[in-house]
């Protein structure tokens, strides 16, 4: 894609702009193509499957051409913000029980930088549960941002990816009031509870079912991480996200910044565990 063209705010719009524009040739082609396909299907009375191989090439070309743009967004964007982009990513470098869920995790098209004086990420995150025909991929964009409180693993999942819950280890669901169960699933270590509830107090809940919807969070050491259920591709949703980040990055902290941390060496002498009291965790 030439680099001198405008600023891309959509990809699927800015995608269907560049073919019109430049692969007018190839528009006509595919749908002769894929015509022709049609009509040999009914006349020789074929199997529609046939259709699947003009319609396959109509959609790798497609893809292809979204692929390059898609790119050339990310790079546009990380700069309009001040990030770095790199199209390839660690698996080591993310912390949490979500990111060992399942097999096959992959972590690409990452942002790097500075968001409101912290340190910040975002990236794309995938990985499949299951194997053969019960297999299923999930796809993420995730936004990190790094904490002023080492926090608990606590993990708060949308309703929708409620299967996920059962994928998670070591940790129990907390039910909260009022209708957040029917948005949320609530997972925290045994012995945490206390904490979810100091964190997860009645007007972040209701700021989260009217704001967070769709989105899964974790917690874990200095880290929050707010991922979003598909892969962002326009601007319109990494700054209506940005937003949503900061607003809940201030209203969360409210809610720790005063507890006192223990470290594992400090619970151990001190004879504490499960019951630690309130305000307090690793």
């Amino acid at each position: 894609m030439d680099p001198q063209e405008p600023i891309i705010e959509d990809v699927n719009q800015s995608t269907n702009a560049y073919i019109k524009k430049n692969d007018k040739f190839y528009i006509f082609l595919y749908v002769v193509i894929d015509l022709a396909a049609i009509a040999a299907i009914i006349y020789f009375q074929l199997s529609f499957v046939c259709l699947m191989v003009p319609l396959g090439i109509t959609l790798a070309g497609y893809t292809h051409v979204q692929s390059k743009i898609r790119k050339e967004f990310l790079q546009q964007y990380a700069t309009s913000i001040g990030f770095t982009y790199s199209p390839t990513g660690s698996l080591d470098s993310v912390q949490g029980r979500f990111f060992q869920t399942g097999h096959s995790q992959l972590v690409y098209d990452v942002f790097t930088g500075i968001h409101e004086g912290r340190a910040s990420r975002i990236f794309c995150f995938n990985f499949t549960v299951g194997s053969g025909k019960s297999a299923h991929t999930y796809t993420f964009t995730v936004f990190e941002t790094s904490f002023a409180s080492v926090m608990p693993d606590i993990t708060l999942i949308d309703v929708d990816l409620g299967e996920l819950s059962a994928e998670l280890s070591g940790i129990e669901r907390v039910r909260l009031e009022g209708d957040f169960n029917k948005y949320f699933t609530l997972m925290v270590p045994k012995g945490y509870e206390i904490e979810a509830y100091q964190i997860f107090t009645p007007d972040v809940m209701t700021d989260l079912i009217d704001r967070a919807q769709k989105l899964c969070f974790e917690f874990c050491g200095d880290k929050l991480y707010i991922c979003a259920l598909k892969i962002m591709t326009n601007r319109q949703d990494f700054d209506r996200i940005f937003s949503l980040t900061s607003y809940l990055d201030d209203l969360l902290a409210k809610n720790v910044a005063d507890m006192k941390v223990y470290t594992p060496a400090e619970l151990a002498e001190n004879g504490t565990s499960g019951n630690r009291g309130s305000g307090s965790f690793l």
